[in-house]
């Protein structure tokens, strides 16, 4: 990952987290391995953004407030966005 990650800090990009990965399948919920967010963080990336990936109204926001407190506990301070593709920092509360 890390040629991907640098490639990301370098030029300004966001990672994102598909939270809609991380939903309950079968009784087994998958966890994010925070170590790579924080190696993503060690290569120079500041900027984390969130995704839904959903198809309706309903799901919008799945798991944002989770994924919010492990970004933040992988050492961001804020969570990235974007309005009109110009990439916005919106600060992660303590």
């Amino acid at each position: 990952f890390d040629a991907m990650f640098k490639y990301l800090a370098q030029e300004g990009k966001a990672l994102e987290i598909n939270t809609k990965t991380y939903k309950d399948y079968h009784g087994r919920t998958p966890e994010m391995d925070i170590a790579v967010l924080r190696r993503f963080r060690e290569l120079g990336g500041e900027a984390v953004s969130l995704g839904s990936d959903s198809h309706d109204a309903q799901r919008t926001g799945d798991n944002f407030l989770h994924f919010a407190d492990v970004v933040r506990s992988a050492g961001f301070r804020y969570l990235a966005h974007f309005e009109s593709r110009r990439l916005c920092m919106t600060p992660l509360s303590c």
